[in-house]
């Protein structure tokens, strides 16, 4: 919602928040628990980051390194080989593709987020109920991850929410192009830089200080984005994977009539009617250390920048993540740490602290 530390006479009601909030992600799974009330977008999950690089339950070759390799008819071992052209040979003309979130075949799902963040302060609890539907099945590495989503999407926060509709299609395993837009509503929070705040300018002061005593009020307004990501993952060893994405997102809002205002979102300024730029890349190492567990750790540098005022934020720090598959039937885990320094702020300095939780549904 705004760039503001939790004040101690508001500690209830943002306790309440977060336990109604972890009530929302552990509903649809019978008890189990897949940016912003920001004071800044806590972004949650780098926007589920497994699905920037890709889903398996297997090692990085394709093998499970649990087991032993399986034996053809004739009782020799058969070898899952991770080579483009030996892969795209195989199988005949059935896919080895792991299209739809580890599987080959049209999957509906739900996927359920929720993160905090701390410099600046932040909560928000995301929602995407989608359908997936494999988009190339020929057998290849090039079309393994294809894929073409549709779904609703959900961000909710304690001062704000927005819900709309989305679509993203992969092309190809390394290519994913996507689009969404929402209708949005923010309203003041007591005792936080919260709701609708107008600013003079690009220019004016939007520190925690100088919001606390800005006028605020609710409003109405509309957001809408495209964007397109690049992923790759290079096999190294049977348990071990190097991962690579980066992403480019144009966002456009359309909030209020006050010609300049304070967005708790970005923790940045916009005017009435605006775009900004979103960059986020990284490269992680991927180990899988089970037959249904992956830990990914690795560095990622996310960046803000608003082409018409030029101005410019930008962090670079640690990622780290656990991935469980299958916890209880059709459900996984994602939960994930980072640490990143801020690099370039109008104010902002230190570390940048976020904790999240992701459970994804298989319906």
């Amino acid at each position: 919602m705004d760039n503001r530390h939790p004040l101690p006479n508001h500690y209830n009601e943002m306790t309440l928040f977060l336990l109604i909030s972890l009530i929302l992600v552990a509903a649809p799974a019978g008890g189990m628990v897949n940016g912003s009330y920001s004071d800044a977008a806590v972004q949650p999950s780098l926007d589920g980051l497994e699905r920037e690089v890709g889903d398996s339950e297997t090692a990085p070759n394709g093998q499970d390194p649990t087991q032993e390799p399986k034996a053809d008819p004739d009782g020799e071992p058969v070898v899952v080989s991770s080579d483009p052209e030996e892969v795209g040979e195989a199988g005949g003309g059935d896919s080895r593709g792991q299209h739809c979130y580890g599987e080959c075949r049209t999957l509906f799902f739900l996927w359920q987020a929720i993160g905090g963040q701390i410099n600046p302060l932040g909560l928000e609890h995301q929602l995407n109920l989608g359908v997936c539907i494999p988009f190339i099945r020929r057998p290849g590495v090039l079309f393994d991850y294809t894929n073409l989503e549709v779904g609703l999407s959900s961000y909710l926060s304690p001062v704000y929410v927005r819900q709309g509709a989305y679509v993203s299609w992969t092309p190809l395993s390394f290519v994913r192009i996507r689009a969404e837009a929402a209708g949005a509503y923010l309203w003041p929070f007591e005792g936080l830089a919260s709701g609708y705040t107008e600013m003079r300018g690009y220019d004016a002061e939007f520190t925690d200080t100088a919001l606390e005593s800005a006028p605020t009020r609710s409003v109405w307004g509309f957001t809408a984005n495209v964007g397109a990501a690049l992923k790759g993952q290079l096999p190294l060893t049977a348990r071990v994977a190097l991962l690579l994405f980066e992403s480019a997102d144009l966002l456009y809002w359309d909030v209020g009539e006050a010609p300049y205002w304070y967005s708790t979102t970005y923790d940045l300024i916009l005017a009435a009617e605006d775009y900004l730029l979103k960059n986020l890349g990284g490269v992680l190492i991927e180990v899988a250390t089970g037959r249904s567990t992956v830990v990914r750790i690795g560095l990622v540098d996310e960046l803000f920048h608003v082409p018409e005022s030029g101005y410019l934020a930008n962090t670079v720090g640690l990622f780290t993540q656990v991935r469980l598959s299958q916890v209880s039937e059709g459900i996984d885990l994602a939960p994930q740490v980072q640490v990143r320094l801020h690099t370039h702020h109008a104010f902002r300095t230190g570390l940048y602290l976020f904790a999240g939780l992701e459970v994804f549904y298989r319906l």
